[in-house]
């Protein structure tokens, strides 16, 4: 073998051997490197607003001065002496100029109906009409449900 080829053949070796330490390095250093530190995870309830306190159901009483209905419920417009409110309550026989006094009411802000196409700027949500039993409840076509067995 001429001496050229035994300079070259060895370079080469030499040439790998290098390669090798190299990337061992490389491995080294990537393992060495400090860990990111671990991104602060904030619990849910902290996030949370402090809930509100429950609004106070109390009883609403006054004159129905106009009846929307919508279907399960229905939407009344009540002189309460002081001031006109737009109520709602499950779906009840009433007449204009009755007077009424709605149960467990809530005070309620803006509301909008999608079967009425209408926003109320303030609504009060009631369970019930003192002294008088809801219609039942109504499919779409507004007749009553009955229970099949």
């Amino acid at each position: 073998m001429s001496k050229t080829l035994k300079l070259l053949l060895l370079l080469l070796v030499l040439l790998a051997i290098f390669s090798l330490s190299l990337a061992a390095c490389s491995r080294d250093r990537k393992a060495e490197a400090p860990a990111k530190p671990a991104k602060t995870v904030v619990p849910a309830t902290k996030m949370l607003p402090p809930p509100r306190p429950a609004p106070e159901l109390s009883a609403v009483t006054g004159k129905v001065l106009e009846v929307l209905e919508d279907g399960n419920h229905i939407f009344l417009l009540i002189d309460r002496g002081n001031e006109q409110s737009w109520a709602t309550v499950p779906a009840t026989d009433l007449k204009i100029g009755e007077s009424i006094s709605l149960e467990n009411a809530v005070p309620f802000g803006k509301f909008y109906s999608n079967s009425l196409d209408r926003t109320f700027y303030s609504l009060i949500f009631a369970t019930s009409i003192s002294g008088k039993s809801p219609r039942g409840l109504l499919n779409g076509g507004g007749k009553v449900a009955r229970e099949t067995r």
